[in-house]
């Protein structure tokens, strides 16, 4: 006997879970069908019309025949009490909406399997996309005290007249003042940059405060307001997901509040400088500048991508996108699919995809090829940093030492966002595949795993081949930046090879195939360990050897590892000298991995002998 009969016989009535609400229909979206609202806590979920009116009559006192019966005399459809158990059993009580009466809750999910219900919300999963490791700073009560008293901003008037001074005061600043001064005045002095990274922080602040009256103003109610990272940048964010119930102007209005009041905030800064006339103060206004471009990039979650999803009238690109995919793929592809979208929308939601699919994995490529270069000017940053802090102590310069601990403090966050980008893209994602194994046969796990691991090892060992290993620029006579000489393109083609082969050895039907790239995966895996531990042992030192003989020629003494630490993070800032300790163990450590998937292929893919009955052991 299923629950819902249950609950009939025994007369209990279907009713909304706790914290559920009916919020009506979502505005000015781009389906074709008018989706429906319902607020399960902080997440919106989209229903269709049928569901919607089911929820509305699930009111704990009204049984299922008389669900059903109040259904069809209301609406267009004709209900049966099987309809409704049906659809309370299958599709609202597996998201949370409806409890029996309330005895018994089911889980909420936040996966549908029905392509007009899904849950709204704004990126909180733990993902490479979102803002990860959040930590609340002020609670719905706090942020919407400090919207509503805010909102008063977006009155048309006054946002004429604040956008006209601020694009009158932004060039005074740039055409007529200038900002050479602003920087020669930073770097005299350490007061100066400790003042502007607080005014800078106050600036982020002032910007969530943005989004929050610009929701405020609309009639929407901030839920809160916390620090997190995304991607590898520590940064602010602001719920604002109430957004979803308001109309298409209301939700551009809270999009554009963030970068709006960074305008203001420019404002401010300039009028500081001309109450105090400290030159710095005038860097801000670059800053902003810089900030505010940043936001309109539309191929990450800013707030030009929020932009760009509020006008098209689709929630979340990135987290619809393959839900539109098995949509357009026209019943090729199972699982949830997205309603259909208006014509216009489906075309800007396609082109946004084909040019987000191709900027984000060069974006992502470039970005892994430069990060051991960012790692490694952040650690020197830190050496560097660190002298200067016993420098200034020892002289007795409290600000000047308060000045290095903040950045110090900084280089910290960027080095830990690193962290957290690199386990999201790594050590999560490979678990998350590792996992999705775990329930498949013997044979169809390890292949998959072997598959996993040649794939993953293939791409260490591309990257790992495009940082350069051996390059030390003008500094060792000359050296042409780019591959490792002699070996990179070799690995660079190995590691080619291996991805291909990752891919190739999932359709490979028979098993002799299986066993040719497995092997092939195995001798190329290992070729590329031992081009770059050949590259290790030839480039061993050969920076610091570099900036010794430059300092012994120039100076006529040995250098000091002082001296050569200082040069080395100089030469590094303008990539001139670059140390093989990245380089080449991410090879060496990818053609392992990848070596390691050829021997899972090929234990996998091995002749096992039948024992024939009544045979010996």
């Amino acid at each position: 006997m299923t629950q819902p009969e249950e609950t009939a016989r025994s007369g209990r009535h279907p009713s909304l879970a706790p914290g559920v609400a009916l919020i009506g229909p979502m505005p000015d979206t781009g389906f074709e069908v008018q989706p429906w609202l319902v607020r399960r806590g902080g997440t919106f979920v989209q229903v269709s019309e049928l569901m919607y009116e089911l929820l509305q009559r699930c009111d704990g006192r009204s049984s299922v025949e008389q669900i059903a019966t109040s259904l069809t005399r209301s609406s267009q459809w004709s209900v049966e009490p099987d309809h409704v158990r049906y659809l309370i059993r299958e599709k609202l009580a597996p998201l949370g909406l409806v409890v029996d009466g309330g005895s018994i809750s089911v889980t909420a999910s936040d996966d549908a399997d029905e392509e007009d219900e899904a849950p709204l919300q704004r990126s909180r999963r733990a993902t490479l996309w979102a803002i990860n490791l959040r930590r609340p700073l002020l609670s719905e009560r706090g942020i919407s005290a400090v919207g509503g008293a805010l909102r008063f901003l977006f009155l048309p008037p006054i946002v004429v007249m604040l956008l006209a001074l601020a694009l009158l005061a932004q060039g005074w600043v740039f055409f007529e003042h200038g900002v050479d001064a602003s920087a020669a005045d930073l770097v005299n002095r350490p007061a100066a940059f400790l003042v502007l990274i607080g005014v800078a922080l106050l600036a982020a602040v002032f910007h969530e405060f943005g989004h929050a009256a610009g929701l405020s103003f609309g009639g929407g109610r901030p839920r809160g307001m916390g620090f997190g990272f995304y991607l590898i940048f520590p940064a602010f964010y602001t719920d604002v997901t109430d957004a979803y119930r308001l109309s298409r102007r209301a939700r551009v209005r809270t999009d554009l509040g963030g970068p709006y009041f960074h305008l203001v905030f420019s404002l401010f800064a300039i009028g500081a400088y001309l109450a105090t006339r400290q030159e710095y103060l005038l860097l801000l206004v670059l800053l902003v500048d810089i900030e505010v471009i940043r936001q309109f990039i539309p191929f990450l979650r800013l707030d030009g991508y929020w932009l760009l999803a509020d006008l098209a009238g689709v929630p979340d690109f990135l987290s619809q996108a393959a839900p539109f995919l098995r949509r357009a793929s026209a019943g090729r592809l199972s699982g949830e699919k997205l309603p259909s979208v208006r014509r216009s929308v489906k075309v800007t939601f396609a082109a946004f995809l084909v040019v987000t699919f191709l900027v984000l994995p060069t974006l992502l490529v470039v970005g892994l090829v430069k990060l051991p270069h960012v790692v490694e000017l952040a650690w020197l940053g830190l050496l560097r940093q660190g002298d200067q802090f016993q420098q200034a102590w020892q002289a007795g310069h409290v600000l000047g030492s308060v000045a290095v601990l903040v950045a110090i403090l900084l280089l910290l966050l960027q080095m830990a966002g690193i962290g957290v980008f690199l386990y999201l893209l790594t050590v999560r994602l490979i678990g998350r595949a590792w996992a999705w194994t775990a329930g498949r046969p013997a044979s169809a796990r390890w292949l998959v795993r072997g598959s996993l691991a040649m794939g993953v090892g293939g791409f260490l060992v591309v990257v790992g081949s495009l940082y350069p290993w051996r390059s030390v620029g003008p500094l060792g006579g000359g050296d042409r930046t780019g591959f490792s000489l002699g070996a990179g393109r070799i690995a660079l083609a190995c590691g080619a090879v291996l991805v291909a082969l990752s891919l190739l050895v999932l359709v490979m039907r028979t098993q002799g195939g299986r066993r040719a790239i497995a092997l092939t995966a195995l001798a190329l895996g290992l070729a590329g360990t031992a081009f770059a531990a050949r590259d290790v042992v030839r480039a061993r030192g050969a920076v610091d050897d570099a900036i010794r003989q430059s300092i012994r020629r120039s100076t006529g003494h040995e250098a000091t590892q002082s001296q050569i630490r200082d040069v080395r993070a100089v030469a590094a800032s303008l990539g001139i000298a670059v140390s093989p300790r990245f380089g080449a163990p991410v090879t060496g450590g990818g053609g392992v991995i990848a070596a390691a998937g050829g021997v899972a292929v090929l234990a996998m893919a091995r002749p096992r002998r039948i024992r024939q009955a009544g045979s010996g052991p």
